[in-house]
């Protein structure tokens, strides 16, 4: 593959959950021509030759990753606790708002952290978060019976630190889901490197390539999770059978999508934020991906 360059592109972010420009023009260099995009920002990460070409005008500009969040909560989590331990919830479940995406985990629901980590990637649901994150906040306290805001609180903050220990600089999480306000942000160099990390886990892997899994908790009840990937459901327009993953983030007005793109020919990661709508994203990264394609020998 062609090797990458590292991108300075001029771009200034008025709101913090707005795309403010639509249809954004980032110049040419070496090695892509002038790209149009709806993306405030966005990152390739060359996995074969370990580059990362970065488009932003800073290394440092903040980014609201929202739920693709759950790839670090995810990483984290089985630093803390085996996959096979079994989580049963309480009210932590509820502390998400009712509009944001869930997986419906109930507190007498009892799931392995495997099973919560696929609920977190496929549906995207908050409530995992919450459940993983009030479950390893106990855990590194030495202390089950933490109530569960204290629990969730010290699970957050190890976020930050386990953050910084990968190599991350300009990051501050403040959530276990990323449906969070203007506090909770990152960098595009620093969600390449959580991307990079989370394509490196197999369980995290095998749900982020899962279009749809029927489900059974340890606690014998069952259920239906759909991802929320369009890149990943042949009957979507925007299905792509080299994607194998990666993650959405979605706030209002300011849609996020990493994906992970794999053939004999290419490995690389593509990340785009602030596109204007669900749509867009899924144009911006095949703009991306072609212009990738384009440059490989």
């Amino acid at each position: 593959m062609k090797r990458f360059f590292l991108l300075s592109l001029i771009f200034t972010l008025i709101f913090p959950f707005f795309s403010c420009n639509s249809n954004t023009v980032y110049p040419s260099n070496d090695s892509f021509p002038a790209l149009t995009m709806s993306a405030s920002h966005a990152f390739i990460y060359d996995l074969d030759n370990d580059e990362l070409t970065l488009f932003s005008a800073e290394d440092d500009d903040r980014v609201y990753p929202a739920s693709i969040t759950k790839l670090l909560t995810a990483l984290l989590a089985l630093e803390i606790l085996p996959p096979e331990y079994e989580i049963t919830p309480g009210n932590e479940v509820y502390l998400p708002p009712k509009n944001s995406s869930s997986a419906f985990i109930r507190p007498h629901h009892t799931l392995t952290l495997e099973m919560l980590i696929e609920a977190m990637i496929i549906p995207s649901g908050n409530d995992a978060a919450y459940a993983v994150a009030a479950a390893c906040g106990r855990a590194l306290e030495n202390d089950d019976s933490l109530n569960y805001e204290r629990a969730v609180a010290r699970f957050v903050s190890e976020m930050n630190t386990y953050a910084a220990s990968i190599g991350c600089t300009g990051s501050n999480f403040t959530t276990p889901d990323g449906f969070a306000g203007s506090d909770h942000y990152s960098t595009t160099a620093d969600i390449a490197l959580i991307s990079k990390k989370a394509s490196e886990s197999e369980i995290i892997m095998k749900y982020a390539a899962m279009f749809k899994d029927d489900v059974v908790y340890s606690s014998g009840h069952t259920n239906t999770w759909t991802n929320t990937n369009a890149q990943l459901d042949s009957d979507s327009k925007f299905y792509n059978k080299s994607v194998v993953g990666l993650k959405t983030g979605s706030l209002e007005g300011s849609y996020s999508l990493v994906t992970v793109y794999d053939t004999r020919n290419a490995r690389f990661i593509i990340g785009v934020f602030g596109s204007d709508n669900e749509n867009s994203r899924y144009n911006d990264t095949q703009t991306l991906i072609n212009e990738v394609l384009n440059n490989t020998k």
